[in-house]
């Protein structure tokens, strides 16, 4: 039975502004920065803002189905069982429980353009009334709370429990018993003795993975207050932003300032056209190798290709020292950048 609540909740951040931009230099390292952008970034005016949400409980099951993703061979006491890349494997997933927040993003933040069916769990955090003992000037609140909170789980909760489904089934695809289990490989004590035992595989092995998904409500209405760390930014006349929900899913979406970068390739090969050029001629020269074989003999062949990769060796030195001297020459620059955001930031 649903029941309706109607409580005024808050998260507190779960973690320090020091962590926001230690997140910060992670997520944006390899990004080619105009000259003076990340000076820019001043943390002084980094805040911490929030978006209403709505607060549901209940319980998902239904069914996952997907593919096996490459070939392997498991050995299991006497057993020794083949699994082939692409065969089909599905099941029910057991009846999941669920506390979360759905925020309610406003239609005109570019702040917040997040992907849908986005939720953020609620297991592991507490959350304190939202009072007048809470300071949170009203200009730092958003949210479209226009639907109310029935109406809103109407829209989302498909693309909510299938995304709470897919991590389930994902999780699945590491556990060597239970594939093997519903595969029909081994028995299923065998399959619970490797699952008491935690035998994982290294990486998820399973791919095209889809659920089917219905829920059942137990509780809603609870509006809560999300948090997430913005910092704006003005560069060149242009207004930018940084952001990361203050939840700790790493949830990120920023609007930076870059420079138009070239390929390595076709950096080369507007820098030295023609020795491009004679390169792309030469490239295929093994094939006249493969043509003297067949009308003349191996030892003459033999000697072309050996010709052939002398002469295109050294017209492709200069285009591939160039190209290893300009990935250098990034490599460098990403790290002058990562240390400048670093001494910008305090960190």
């Amino acid at each position: 039975m649903n029941t309706k609540t109607q409580q005024e909740l808050l998260m507190k951040p779960q973690f320090s502004e020091q962590q926001f931009f230690k997140d910060m230099v992670k997520f944006l390292k390899g990004q080619f920065f105009q000259s003076g952008a990340i000076e820019s970034m001043n943390p002084a005016r980094l805040k911490v803002k929030y978006v209403w949400g709505y607060q549901y409980t209940g319980t998902v099951d239904g069914t996952w189905s997907g593919q096996l993703q490459g070939d392997h061979t498991i050995t299991f006491g006497n057993k020794k069982v083949e699994l082939k890349a692409g065969t089909p494997v599905s099941d029910r997933f057991r009846t999941l429980t669920f506390d979360i927040v759905v925020p309610c993003l406003p239609k005109d933040d570019e702040h917040l353009e997040v992907p849908a069916g986005l939720f953020f769990p609620l297991e592991d955090i507490n959350l304190i009334p939202y009072d007048e003992r809470v300071n949170v000037p009203t200009e730092n609140i958003t949210g479209d709370l226009s639907a109310s909170p029935a109406e809103y789980w109407q829209t989302c909760c498909n693309e909510v429990t299938d995304h709470i489904g897919l991590k389930h089934a994902k999780t699945l695809g590491y556990s060597i018993g239970y594939i093997l289990g519903t595969l029909g490989k081994v028995t299923p004590e065998e399959a619970a003795q490797l699952i008491a035992m935690g035998n994982q595989f290294d990486t998820q092995h399973l791919c095209n993975l889809e659920v089917m998904t219905r829920s059942t409500l137990e509780t809603y209405g609870n509006k809560v207050l999300i948090p997430y760390y913005v910092l704006d930014y003005e560069f060149k006349g242009e207004n930018y932003f940084l952001q990361e929900f203050a939840d700790g899913s790493g949830i990120s979406h920023c609007r930076v300032p870059l420079r138009k970068v070239q390929d390595p390739a076709e950096q080369v090969a507007a820098e030295m056209p023609d020795k491009v050029k004679q390169a792309n001629l030469l490239k295929w020269g093994w094939a006249l190798a493969v043509l003297v074989f067949f009308l003349f003999n191996f030892v003459s062949a033999l000697v072309v290709l050996a010709l052939w990769g002398g002469v295109y060796w050294y017209i492709s030195k200069p285009i591939r020292d160039r190209k290893i001297e300009i990935e250098r020459t990034r490599n460098q620059n990403e790290e002058i950048n990562m240390q400048k955001m670093k001494a910008q930031w305090g960190i």
